[in-house]
Protein backbone atom coordinates (compact mmCIF):
# COMPACT_ATOMS: atom_id res chain seq x y z
CA UNK A 1 0.00 0.00 0.00
CA UNK A 2 0.60 3.63 -0.71
CA UNK A 3 -0.71 7.06 0.04
CA UNK A 4 -1.85 9.34 -2.50
CA UNK A 5 0.84 12.23 -1.94
CA UNK A 6 -2.68 14.84 -2.38
CA UNK A 7 -5.11 13.72 -0.54
CA UNK A 8 -3.34 11.51 1.91
CA UNK A 9 -5.72 8.82 1.05
CA UNK A 10 -4.26 5.02 1.36
CA UNK A 11 -3.93 3.20 -2.10
CA UNK A 12 -4.64 -0.44 -2.35
CA UNK A 13 -3.87 -2.80 -5.44
CA UNK A 14 -7.52 -3.43 -6.38
CA UNK A 15 -6.32 -5.95 -9.55
CA UNK A 16 -3.47 -7.85 -10.68
CA UNK A 17 -3.15 -10.33 -13.07
CA UNK A 18 -0.52 -11.81 -16.42
CA UNK A 19 -1.09 -13.21 -19.45
CA UNK A 20 -1.13 -17.20 -20.03
CA UNK A 21 2.72 -17.13 -20.92
CA UNK A 22 3.68 -14.46 -18.21
CA UNK A 23 5.37 -12.15 -20.50
CA UNK A 24 3.06 -9.48 -19.80
CA UNK A 25 1.63 -8.09 -16.33
CA UNK A 26 -0.53 -5.41 -14.39
CA UNK A 27 -1.51 -3.96 -11.62
CA UNK A 28 -4.53 -1.22 -10.90
CA UNK A 29 -4.43 0.52 -7.69
CA UNK A 30 -7.57 2.14 -5.92
CA UNK A 31 -7.07 5.78 -7.20
CA UNK A 32 -7.10 4.20 -11.19
CA UNK A 33 -3.20 4.26 -11.19
CA UNK A 34 -2.07 1.35 -13.63
CA UNK A 35 1.34 -0.17 -13.92
CA UNK A 36 1.77 -2.18 -17.34
CA UNK A 37 5.35 -4.21 -17.78
CA UNK A 38 6.69 -7.16 -20.12
CA UNK A 39 8.92 -8.56 -22.21
CA UNK A 40 8.97 -8.58 -26.11
CA UNK A 41 10.66 -10.13 -28.56
CA UNK A 42 10.96 -7.76 -31.48
CA UNK A 43 10.73 -9.60 -35.19
CA UNK A 44 11.14 -6.17 -36.96
CA UNK A 45 8.91 -3.70 -38.43
CA UNK A 46 5.88 -2.68 -36.63
CA UNK A 47 6.10 -4.81 -33.42
CA UNK A 48 2.85 -4.39 -31.58
CA UNK A 49 2.56 -4.54 -27.88
CA UNK A 50 -0.87 -5.13 -26.39
CA UNK A 51 -1.86 -4.30 -23.01
CA UNK A 52 -3.88 -6.16 -20.78
CA UNK A 53 -6.00 -3.15 -19.67
CA UNK A 54 -6.72 -0.33 -21.91
CA UNK A 55 -5.90 2.87 -20.72
CA UNK A 56 -8.16 5.90 -20.57
CA UNK A 57 -6.33 8.10 -23.01
CA UNK A 58 -2.74 7.75 -24.98
CA UNK A 59 -1.14 9.85 -21.97
CA UNK A 60 0.50 7.07 -20.24
CA UNK A 61 4.20 6.68 -20.09
CA UNK A 62 6.22 4.42 -21.40
CA UNK A 63 10.00 2.79 -21.00
CA UNK A 64 11.93 0.62 -23.17
CA UNK A 65 15.06 -1.19 -22.11
CA UNK A 66 17.05 -3.93 -23.75
CA UNK A 67 17.44 -7.10 -22.20
CA UNK A 68 20.22 -9.91 -22.97
CA UNK A 69 23.19 -7.10 -22.28
CA UNK A 70 22.29 -6.59 -25.92
CA UNK A 71 23.50 -2.36 -26.26
CA UNK A 72 20.62 -0.07 -26.51
CA UNK A 73 19.89 1.04 -29.80
CA UNK A 74 18.52 4.60 -29.91
CA UNK A 75 16.11 3.55 -32.70
CA UNK A 76 14.16 1.59 -30.10
CA UNK A 77 11.52 4.25 -29.70
CA UNK A 78 7.61 4.18 -29.28
CA UNK A 79 6.42 4.64 -32.68
CA UNK A 80 2.82 4.91 -32.39
CA UNK A 81 0.63 4.74 -29.29
CA UNK A 82 -3.19 3.81 -29.04
CA UNK A 83 -5.03 3.35 -25.41
CA UNK A 84 -4.83 -0.31 -26.31
CA UNK A 85 -0.95 -0.79 -26.47
CA UNK A 86 1.71 0.86 -28.38
CA UNK A 87 3.90 -0.15 -31.79
CA UNK A 88 8.16 -0.03 -32.33
CA UNK A 89 10.24 -0.69 -35.10
CA UNK A 90 12.98 -3.06 -34.03
CA UNK A 91 13.87 -6.53 -33.79
CA UNK A 92 16.04 -6.52 -30.29
CA UNK A 93 14.47 -8.30 -27.48
CA UNK A 94 13.12 -5.58 -24.64
CA UNK A 95 11.59 -5.20 -21.30
CA UNK A 96 8.80 -2.62 -21.20
CA UNK A 97 6.69 -0.90 -19.03
CA UNK A 98 3.66 1.52 -18.95
CA UNK A 99 2.09 3.74 -16.35
CA UNK A 100 -0.95 5.64 -16.44
CA UNK A 101 -4.67 5.88 -15.30
CA UNK A 102 -7.60 4.17 -16.36
CA UNK A 103 -10.67 6.12 -14.69
CA UNK A 104 -13.75 4.71 -14.14
CA UNK A 105 -17.06 5.58 -15.91
CA UNK A 106 -19.04 7.09 -12.99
Amino acid sequence: MSEDSNTGEILKVLEKGNNLDNTVFYRKSSDGYVEQWGTFQGTGEDTQVTFLMEYTYTDYVVILTGINSQPMDPSLLVKQKATTGFRVDHNTSFMWKATGYVYSEE
